[in-house]
């Protein structure tokens, strides 16, 4: 062996402990940074599945069983729609004619109309 050899192999042997725990930080750092980065999609995909194989298909059916009442809330919903549609245009209508009487009223007044 080599002077430079033996050093190497001193120095290393004189640090083992401090090497093998800078190894063993450095390995799990790396399983910690892996974690951080594929734990949240296997979860999401988890979920994702969860809800589409056991969620959405109760939810389908108790929407199914109270069709009647949906469609029922919804054409009520429709129905005071319009009859709001209506009142604002009638409103609308009211204030033009409105605005329309005043301002035949003003041309009249400047110019004698």
């Amino acid at each position: 062996m080599t002077i430079n050899e033996n050093i190497l192999l001193e120095a290393l042997e004189e640090n083992r402990e401090n090497i093998k725990a800078h190894v063993r930080q450095v390995i799990l750092d790396g399983i910690t940074r892996q974690f951080q980065w594929e734990l949240p999609d296997v979860i999401k995909k988890e979920v994702a599945a969860f809800m589409a194989e056991e969620i959405a298909p109760e939810i389908r059916k108790q929407l199914i069983e109270d069709k009647e009442a949906i469609v029922d809330a919804a054409a009520q919903a429709v129905q005071g729609i319009a009859v709001e549609v209506g009142k604002s245009l009638q409103k609308t209508a009211s204030e033009s004619l409105t605005s329309s009487y005043k301002s035949r009223d003003i041309v009249k007044a400047l110019f004698g109309y």
